[in-house]
């Protein structure tokens, strides 16, 4: 997910974008934990997705301007 693609959308969709990715990455994690999960990266890259999201919805007023 780029910031290019995040910025152009709704306040409501990027809360409902996170609260999806959160609970994915919580169910990512379990299953890491589990030893089920083989791709350990893909954790990485929801973090990092988590917080191109909190970056843009933090921006998302000045960015109106």
């Amino acid at each position: 997910m780029k910031i290019k693609e995040l910025i152009v959308k709704e306040k409501v969709e990027l809360q409902k974008m996170l609260a999806m990715k959160q609970e994915k990455l919580r169910a990512v994690r379990f299953r890491i934990r589990q030893g089920d999960e083989k791709n350990v990266r893909s954790e990485r890259q929801l973090k990092k997705d988590i917080a191109r999201v909190f970056t843009v919805l933090n921006k998302k007023p000045s960015l109106k301007k």
